[in-house]
C-alpha cells in the first residue's frame, strides 16, 4: 500500500484519503 497508491494519487492529483473513502463506499454498497 503506499508506492502504488501515492503514484496512482499523484498521477490523477487525488488525495489518499479520497481513493480509501470512494473504497468504502464501493464496499458499503
Amino acid at each position: 500500500y503506499g508506492t502504488t497508491v501515492d503514484t496512482i494519487c499523484t498521477i490523477n492529483q487525488i488525495n489518499p484519503n479520497d481513493i480509501l473513502s470512494l473504497g468504502q463506499k464501493l464496499k458499503i454498497r
